[in-house]
């Protein structure tokens, strides 16, 4: 009531009458006003509320879209927890997001049979880190550490995590030269 225009508040009364009420209507309204003002913190946690809502409701199909965009939202804001957050949310509740049909083979060996994770977690071993030093880093539990430094190893078909560093330092040398 103090806002002279509607603005943050009337949009953040908006996302919560949608949640409390599970209605779409003022969710969308909300989504539209932080999408008016940039504002993508509010915008991704608003997108993935109205999927839930929708996918309560039985609209899988837009709820999917909208979880799409949240994760993407979350991506840009480096929010990876977030993204596990609303995709194991949104799982719960029959959505899921992904490629349908057939997906590229991903290679088994090799530097590009690495996922995201596994890369990061080999240049931490190539600057030294220690495994309790990657998991605070990373968010991660120690054992989850383990299995990725244990994936790596079979990957680059490397023993220790010296070889590892061997093989990040050398692949790093080896980039570095063809720039």
């Amino acid at each position: 009531a103090a806002e002279s225009r509607p603005g943050r508040a009337a949009a953040a009364l908006r996302r919560c009458q949608g949640l409390h009420e599970d209605d779409p209507a003022p969710l969308r309204e909300a989504v539209a006003y932080y999408r008016s003002v940039g504002s993508p913190v509010e915008l991704t946690g608003t997108l993935e509320d109205l999927a839930a809502v929708l996918a309560r409701r039985g609209s899988a199909a837009e709820a999917r879209t909208l979880l799409g965009e949240a994760v993407d939202g979350y991506d840009g804001l480096g929010a990876v927890w977030d993204v596990r957050r609303a995709e194991r949310r949104l799982r719960r509740l029959g959505v899921r997001r992904g490629v349908r049909g057939p997906r590229p083979a991903r290679a088994q060996v090799g530097w590009e049979a690495l996922t995201p994770t596994e890369a990061r977690v080999t240049a931490l071993v190539a600057e030294g880190r220690s495994t309790p030093d990657i998991a605070r880093e990373m968010y991660l539990s120690r054992r989850t550490v383990q299995t990725h430094i244990s994936h790596v190893l079979g990957k680059l078909g490397v023993r220790s995590r010296v070889e590892i560093a061997r093989e990040a330092l050398r692949r790093e040398a080896v980039s570095g030269a063809e720039s």
